[in-house]
């Protein structure tokens, strides 16, 4: 049985204003290269992804097109694997605007631009967790005791049992993803995908992620990203053997959860 074919949306249209600098954050540099560019290649490398559509801010798309022309048509030889649109207002509408051009792929992901290190094996793990279940996305445990907190003063410590922290690859069944976004504007604004599945009664199984996979929104999130990229250019094994938690699998066959 061959692997469902799967179309990813790379929203990098967002400022990145508490990264800092003076470009927005998926065109900063990890190393050498963009934050975007990182994430692109995590997609291209595997075999099942048949397109990756990029979702840039709309005054960018022309520069963005011209200034990695070479790049892009390298990708597209056989075809259009990697396609540029124009973004939203929102994320939300970025991400819809990636949807667009998915083509006939069976499964749509979307995975930020700004996660550049998501290991290559949660990304077939919430592939097929999607594929059997309809929709999965990856996510991570809460180790931190948490408060909730009003004017500036604890109200109540949140039992953290039940509490998991979404990352991404979001990923459902291309028909489910179309669905769930259809109803995007009903409600207040969604903060991912797996909210808007939530919404459309589509249920969403949990793929247990690696703290690795974070997303950088700050000047320390950076650092510590070029720090991993840095030594795992300098000894890829030792480096690689030192980020990776054990575990890689789905939870337990069936279960689902709300994200």
């Amino acid at each position: 049985m061959t692997d469902p074919t799967v179309a990813v949306v790379l929203p990098a249209a967002g400022r990145g204003s508490r990264l800092g600098g003076s470009v927005r954050k998926a065109y900063a540099e990890l190393d050498g290269v963009p934050l975007w560019r990182r994430s692109l290649e995590l997609f291209t490398a595997l075999p099942q992804v048949v397109r990756v559509v990029l979702a840039v801010a709309r005054e960018d798309v022309e520069r963005f097109a011209a200034e990695n022309r070479e790049v892009f048509a390298e990708l597209n030889r056989d075809g259009e694997r990697v396609l540029v649109v124009a973004g939203g207002a929102e994320r939300v509408d970025s991400v819809a605007h990636g949807i667009e051009r998915c083509g006939d792929a069976e499964l749509i992901a979307v995975h930020d631009a700004a996660r550049p290190l998501a290991p290559r094996e949660d990304l077939a793990a919430v592939f097929a967790a999607a594929a059997e279940q309809g929709a999965a996305l990856l996510c991570t445990p809460i180790a931190s005791t948490v408060k909730r907190v009003r004017d500036g003063r604890v109200v109540e410590t949140v039992p953290r049992t039940e509490l998991w922290a979404a990352q991404t690859p979001q990923v459902a069944r291309a028909a489910l993803m179309r669905r769930a976004f259809a109803g995007r504007h009903a409600g207040p604004p969604a903060t991912d995908e797996a909210e808007l599945l939530e919404r459309a009664g589509i249920p969403v199984a949990v793929v247990r992620g690696s703290a690795r996979n974070f997303k950088i929104t700050t000047p320390a999130d950076f650092a510590l990203a070029e720090a991993l990229v840095r030594a795992e250019a300098a000894s890829p094994a030792e480096a690689g053997a030192a980020a990776e938690p054990v575990h890689r699998s789905p939870l337990a066959r069936g279960s689902a959860a709300r994200a």
